[in-house]
């Protein structure tokens, strides 16, 4: 997918590495994301993103803005403390290192719209909530997976004949 500045912004190539390393980017990877579990599937993990040469604190900070864009969507008592973001993206990714920017940034969306949470019972928004989000969107994530279907591996493939060789 390409924005209007020209840059690549597929998270499976390597411009995406050199985009999160850039933070005048942020707001065009984010604009970007994926919207749904079934697209985010195939998302880059942290730790892939990492192993192609993106920063961890650029990272961590994509993280911190998802999570104070999300926050200022709910009007709750306890809401996030200034600096508390970039804190609770440190763990999340220490954490989690299979998530996606993807992954994060549905379960995100699908929290503050009430999804994992019973109606009227979000008091706060901080660590112990977005964990909580996280196990029921890996619970969503799973169903979605295992409804997909599966891709034969190249054994499978194979003729009998050729198979039978083997």
């Amino acid at each position: 997918m390409e924005n209007q500045k020209g840059l690549m912004l597929n998270p499976k190539s390597s411009l995406s590495t050199v985009a999160i390393n850039d933070p005048t980017k942020h707001g065009v990877i984010i604009s970007d994301l994926r919207r749904s579990v079934k697209e985010a599937v195939e998302s880059p993990s942290f730790n892939q993103l990492v192993h192609s040469g993106a920063n961890v604190e650029q990272i961590e900070n994509l993280l911190a803005v998802l999570l104070v864009k999300y926050s200022g969507m709910l009007s709750v008592g306890g809401n996030l403390k200034p600096g508390q973001s970039v804190e609770i993206a440190k763990n999340i990714i220490e954490d989690w290192p299979t998530m996606s920017l993807d992954d994060f940034n549905i379960l995100l969306s699908n929290g503050v719209k009430g999804r994992y949470n019973e109606p009227g019972k979000l008091f706060r928004f901080d660590i112990a909530v977005v964990y909580e989000w996280i196990g029921a969107y890996q619970d969503e994530y799973c169903d979605v997976v295992e409804s997909m279907p599966k891709q034969k591996s190249a054994l499978e493939m194979l003729p009998d004949e050729e198979l039978a060789k083997i």
